[in-house]
């Protein structure tokens, strides 16, 4: 019933994509109980690739149709895995078909045209070089031209996001169509264990939770929402991305890390008072103040509050494209003590003068973040932080990708140890 691994029948990979497993527990939905508003059930749905017709691209594993799983969150939009949208190629009245039937198979009249969809932008950004499994958000949505009657998991036009950090013992709902019909089961979540060759198990503690045992998972969950109840209802905690880092478990990808991003999944201005992640693409990895007065890259975990330690405000500094940055956690800004290269990225008093300009920081266009799949990081750029006093840019420590290595400066190239986003 459950996804444990992918959204369809492909060997293990780095792209998120894996094979699927036989049936393990799980209970079916009734009518009854997709049709009530007591339950989560009727605001999941069934997306697949239309077998004729002109095809949105998506779901696809090599090039041919399959299903994911989904919840639909506002009027024309739908959250489901990164990696059931990665073969959207954008074409002009692309289709697909979504229905929340507890059992019937979407046809022709189950079609929507899409009209965007959004990745998150760690999930966009990952390279050959910074595919760490772990990192990346493997959370998307898209949006479609047509409206329908199926219920969205709203409260007053805002998607019902859990704010609440799943940890050890807590049970958790997951919904999905892994068996053809749509069915349920709980689970606890547990800690990762095990070891894999593409992936960073200390990240996932902060960008996934885990289940292991039964009920598991099979091709078609993807993407399926994985929900707590609380005394306001249902809201989403996740949704199913792929296996853990053993046989044993499921991962499941955080949705409240991104819960800003998912509630606006535009690139915030570059502009004084803009403020949230700064993810560098080499990781990707997002920018960390450092308790000991440095700023280190780790997952990016903590910028929906602008009290997080990963959460950045743009200071405007009079100059267009300039500012200083400042951390929300600790109040001070970033800075370099000097112009040589290799130097340390230091936390400072923010200079209230506007004087200091080791304090500034250019954010260089460095061109779109997406370039294939489609518009999946819509109107995202890359950047380079490059500091106004030194003329040189932030970049991971010799390039190293691995979790909690210092940020320096250095002569800037175009590498992606230069090339950073910003999102909520």
């Amino acid at each position: 019933m459950f996804l444990a691994e992918g959204c369809g029948a492909l060997p293990d990979s780095e792209d998120g994509s894996f094979s699927g497993q036989a049936v393990v527990g799980g209970s079916n939905v009734s009518v009854a109980q997709n049709n009530s508003s007591a339950f989560p059930y009727g605001a999941t749905v069934q997306i697949a690739a239309p077998q004729f017709g002109q095809s949105a691209n998506f779901p696809s594993v090599g090039g041919q149709p399959t299903s994911c799983s989904g919840i639909k969150i506002g009027a024309n939009r739908y959250l489901t895995a990164a990696h059931c949208v990665d073969t959207w190629s954008g074409p002009f009245q692309g289709q697909v078909l979504i229905s929340n039937h507890p059992s019937n198979q979407p046809g022709a009249l189950d079609s929507y045209t899409v009209t965007a969809v959004y990745v998150h932008p760690s999930w966009a950004m990952k390279s050959g070089e910074g595919n760490w499994l772990g990192r990346p958000y493997d959370v998307a949505m898209f949006d479609v031209q047509e409206t329908n009657a199926i219920p969205a998991l709203a409260s007053n036009g805002s998607p019902k996001i859990n704010t609440a950090d799943i940890t050890n013992g807590w049970f958790s709902r997951l919904v999905g169509y892994g068996s053809g019909v749509k069915a349920w089961g709980d689970n606890s979540a547990v800690s990762a264990t095990g070891d894999h060759p593409f992936y960073d198990e200390a990240a996932m503690a902060y960008t996934s939770f885990f289940w292991t045992g039964n009920p598991s998972g099979e091709p078609g969950d993807s993407g399926s929402p994985v929900l707590n109840e609380f005394s306001t209802g249902w809201w989403v905690s996740g949704v199913m991305s792929g296996p853990g880092a053993s046989s044993t478990q499921s991962r499941i990808g955080r949705v409240e890390p991104v819960i800003n991003w998912i509630k606006n999944p535009t690139q915030p201005a570059i502009a004084g008072g803009s403020a949230g992640y700064l993810i560098n693409r080499k990781a990707p990895a997002c920018l960390q103040a450092s308790g000991t007065g440095f700023a280190s890259q780790w997952a990016c975990y903590a910028a929906t509050s602008s009290t997080d330690v990963q959460y950045w405000v743009l200071q405007s500094t009079g100059v267009s494209g300039r500012f200083r940055l400042k951390n929300g956690k600790t109040g001070l800004c970033i800075a370099v003590v000097d112009s040589s290269n290799g130097g340390h990225i230091v936390q400072q008093a923010c200079d209230t003068a506007n004087s200091n300009a080791f304090q500034k920081w250019d954010f260089v266009a460095k061109g779109n973040l997406d370039t294939s799949d489609g518009d999946t990081a819509v109107g995202f750029k890359f950047y380079q932080l490059k500091n106004a006093g030194s003329a040189r840019c932030i970049g991971p420590n010799n390039g190293s990708a691995l979790q909690g290595q210092l940020f320096h400066q250095y002569t800037c190239t175009t590498a992606n140890d230069f090339l950073w986003a910003f999102t909520r």
